[in-house]
């Protein structure tokens, strides 16, 4: 069903000259179809306090208003879509009975050929390669990689192609899906999303934590978790001796972003372990290695494809004072020598650390430590905000 709102709504809002974009990040996280007036998402389980202060369209089991958000089901979906844009749209219903399903159609065609030349078997664990490699967006043609033996087969259907970077042999070569890999990954991905199961996972998560995880965690493709080497938990001396400074200051870009990125690899990071594992047995995410395009092992990681971080972003929310915000700001400030007036500033000179100075600001030998433990704190107390 997922999959046909999605392409009711895509070609619906199309043919009324509204543009859509589909499995779009925000600020606030992934939406299923974003456009400059509304966005909406499919949910079974929507988090009604993510939906207060948005103006969207949810489709769900029941109709009603919740803040700036409409709540509807497919049956009544036509109305409020009329109602928001002043067009007129078909309904749901009589759109489904016209619609051609050529995917479904082209993953079974495929299917049959697969399972009367190999087996059920292997038909299976090859839709699933690509499935992992529509996540995975390429991998390395080397028995490192999960599915990788599978590779020639799906060549052989047209479902991937093979790049190189490389001028000289041996040449090291990519898997990539093709149009026709996609549309089979796609249908498959759909077919796996169980509402249910992923409302178990959140919930034993966390509607906090998950928020937090999707806003520190998604890229271009979806959510993705790196495997590092750490032990850490929420009491504040374990923050001290696990965090790393350095790794905090390469982040770029978006300050809330970078914290809620800063939480996943500490206090959250163990636990977002287990999380991964539970969408990897619901058949939703991938444990792989991660090489550049010449070859080069770089890092192994946790990913789950985009549709998947859309659902459990629905799901999920979380307000971080706005306070704790500018503070991780302030000290991100701090460590590239960019001085305020915030708390931090205040802190630091109240007890020694930085000094004015002919030139400026000094700062003393204690100064990384310093960072270091109010970076500690900061998190402490982020933690204990949000009873986590």
């Amino acid at each position: 069903m997922r999959r046909f709102l999605l392409n009711y709504l895509k070609e619906n809002l199309r043919k009324a000259g509204i543009r859509a974009k589909i499995f779009y990040r925000t600020d606030l996280g992934w939406v299923d179809v974003f456009t400059q007036k509304f966005t909406c998402d499919i949910c079974q389980y929507p988090n009604l306090k993510r939906y207060e202060s948005l103006r969207s369209i949810v489709i769900t089991e029941s109709d009603e208003v919740v803040g700036n958000s409409i709540f509807t089901t497919p049956e009544n979906l036509h109305k409020v879509l009329s109602k928001l844009t002043s067009r007129d749209f078909i309904k749901f219903e009589d759109w489904l009975s016209n619609y051609k399903d050529k995917d479904r159609n082209f993953y079974e065609k495929i299917f049959e050929i697969l399972k009367d030349k190999y087996g059920k078997t292997i038909a299976k664990k090859i839709i699933e390669g690509l499935l992992f490699l529509y996540t995975a967006g390429y991998a390395l043609e080397t028995e490192r990689v999960p599915y990788s033996a599978l590779f020639s087969y799906m060549l052989d259907l047209g479902l991937i192609i093979e790049e190189t970077k490389e001028i000289v042999k041996p040449k090291t070569f990519t898997a990539n899906l093709t149009l026709n890999g996609s549309k089979i990954a796609k249908v498959e991905l759909f077919d796996r999303i169980d509402d249910d199961k992923l409302y178990r996972i959140v919930k034993n998560f966390g509607f906090e934590r998950t928020f937090i995880a999707v806003i520190g965690l998604s890229g271009r493709r979806g959510m993705i978790l790196r495997e590092i080497d750490i032990e850490c938990g929420s009491d504040f001396y374990d923050l001290i001796s696990s965090i790393k400074v350095e790794d905090i200051f390469k982040l770029r870009g978006d300050i809330f972003k970078n914290l809620c990125t800063t939480l996943c690899y500490t206090v959250f990071y163990n636990d977002l372990i287990k999380f991964f594992k539970e969408l990897i047995k619901a058949g939703l995410a991938f444990y792989y290695p991660v090489h550049d395009v010449y070859g080069t092992f770089l890092e192994r990681v946790y990913g789950t494809p985009k549709e998947v971080a859309s659902v459990i972003t629905s799901m999920s929310f979380c307000k971080i004072d706005e306070k704790f915000v500018e503070r991780f700001g302030e000290l991100l400030d701090m460590f590239y020598r960019r001085f305020g007036r915030g708390v931090e500033y205040k802190k630091a000179f109240e007890l020694g650390i930085i000094r004015k100075c002919e030139g400026g600001i000094e700062v003393t030998e204690k100064f990384e430590n310093f960072v270091r433990v109010r970076f500690a704190k900061l998190i402490s107390e982020i933690c204990e905000s949000l009873g986590i």
